[in-house]
């Protein structure tokens, strides 16, 4: 089984050179492309270029990748905020569970859950975010015990808004970001050129 490649060629906006891409197939329908290649001297001075990425909800369609070519002078600027950090939950649940919970959880979710924890008495008794939480901590921890579980809960609820970076945080702080990340797409849109390789 080899890969087969083939060499892309555009010519680029002054007419001096080309805009190159390479790919490459096998046998199995394995493709793959390459970054293109700004092959003028003075496009590559005058131009970025940037790369858009729309995603698939299919896996097996893999992402698409749309390629611009963007004015170096272009103001493509957004007020992206990184106030509070991605923390993973398995890396907080090895030191404290609870703090896991705050990163994985609503105030509203995990209040939820401890109600229900007080009613019952047995871990495969729970049901919703409760039940979730038990697996949680079956996964990362091996144990979930309904005793463990309310008090990790507690822990969580009363330290959830002196926390940074909780859940309700972190969701406030993507969706702003995601709203900049469109505005700075549609910038890239309304400055560049679309390359039609």
């Amino acid at each position: 089984m080899s890969w087969d490649h083939e060499i892309k060629s555009i010519m680029c906006p002054c007419g001096c050179g080309t805009i190159e891409q390479e790919t490459k197939s096998d046998d199995w329908g394995r493709y793959e492309e390459g970054t293109p290649c700004i092959k003028c001297a003075k496009c590559y001075n005058k131009f970025n270029l940037i790369t858009l990425i729309y995603s698939c909800p299919y896996k097996w369609k893999g992402d698409r990748r749309d390629y611009y070519l963007v004015p170096k002078d272009a103001d493509l600027l957004v007020n992206y905020v990184n106030d509070y950090p991605i923390q993973q939950a398995w890396e907080l649940a090895k030191n404290n569970f609870s703090d896991a919970l705050i990163v994985s959880y609503s105030f509203e979710q995990l209040n939820s859950a401890l109600s229900e924890l007080k009613l019952k008495k047995s871990v495969t008794s729970l049901t919703g975010v409760a039940f979730e939480i038990s697996k949680m901590r079956k996964r990362y921890l091996n144990s979930a015990k309904i005793v463990n579980l309310r008090i990790e809960v507690a822990k969580a609820i009363e330290d959830y808004y002196t926390f940074n970076g909780n859940y309700e945080q972190l969701i406030k702080q993507e969706k702003h970001n995601d709203i900049e990340r469109k505005k700075y797409e549609a910038k890239v849109r309304e400055n560049g050129i679309l390359l039609n390789l």
